[in-house]
């Protein structure tokens, strides 16, 4: 369970155990401190981006490692469906920033 602390507190992968009855802490990503949880699964990878840290941020769903981050459009919300992605640019009030941001993103991580 992929969980962001209000704002600019950081995400928290929580794995449930004891049956649905408890929790544990799997890693904590202080730098994708997302705004209001939008953020998405694609592949092996959780994408989203910053409230204070103004990034676009690809992590290792299992272990939070940061694998990529950008900043070249403005951060915003983000949707995914069939292993492709759309960002919304909150500066332009508009769809993709930059044509295709997310999906080339998601792609760039996605190969190996």
């Amino acid at each position: 369970m992929l969980v962001s602390d209000k704002y600019g507190r950081g995400t928290t992968m929580f794995r449930l155990k004891d049956g649905g009855k408890n929790i544990e802490e799997v890693w904590f990503s202080e730098e994708l401190d997302n705004r209001m949880g939008a953020m998405v699964k694609v592949s092996d990878y959780a994408y989203g981006s910053g409230d204070n840290n103004k990034y676009w941020f690809c992590l290792d769903w299992e272990t939070g490692k940061q694998k990529y981050k950008d900043n070249s459009i403005a951060v915003g919300a983000v949707i995914a469906a069939n292993r492709l992605g759309c960002d919304y640019d909150k500066n332009k009030n508009q769809i993709g920033g930059k044509k295709g941001f997310i999906s080339i993103f998601v792609h760039k991580t996605l190969i190996k």
